[in-house]
């Protein structure tokens, strides 16, 4: 008996490390390091960041000479912003990620749906403005791996799709 629970064990086991190492193979990150730590997510380390995900990122100032990223993602075609926030000194411990779409209303109810039922992100109704946006805030107080980071994106980004 011992015997039979040590060969299913064994096979369990096998099965496991095939199915890792496939998962792990189909997510490969597109992004180089992605265990390494992004400490401070302001304006050019993200443009980096951005720029290795060819996402042509530009840079956009505000009047209070404040700055962001807008870029769009060459897979979705989606138009992305990504805000730097928490600054302090020329370091900042946090971005909010965003993506609008122009000439597009939620219903109260889907509206509704998405805001409590989806963890992590935001949707937004601007019925003036005639768009509706989807932001996600990331929090990095002790710094983020690079490819969470890029996960986080990509969450965004396949949620946006199934709002759209």
């Amino acid at each position: 008996m011992f015997k039979r629970i040590s060969q299913q064990f064994i096979i369990a086991c096998v099965a496991i490390a095939i199915f890792t190492g496939l998962s792990t193979n189909m997510a490969l990150a597109k992004i180089s390091n992605p265990t390494g730590i992004m400490t401070n997510l302001s304006t050019p380390n993200l443009l980096s960041f951005f720029l290795e995900l060819n996402m042509s990122p530009e840079v956009v100032y505000t009047s209070d000479g404040m700055s962001y990223l807008t870029m769009s993602d060459p897979d979705s075609g989606l138009s992305i912003a990504a805000a730097p926030e928490a600054c302090e000194e020329q370091k900042c411990v946090a971005i909010t990620l965003a993506i609008i779409f122009s000439g597009d209303q939620l219903s109260s109810e889907r509206l509704d749906y998405y805001n409590k039922n989806i963890n992590f992100i935001k949707v937004s109704n601007f019925e003036d403005l005639n768009y509706v946006m989807i932001t996600r805030y990331e929090i990095a107080d002790y710094g983020i791996p690079r490819g969470n980071l890029e996960s986080s994106l990509a969450n965004l980004i396949a949620l946006a799709l199934s709002v759209k």
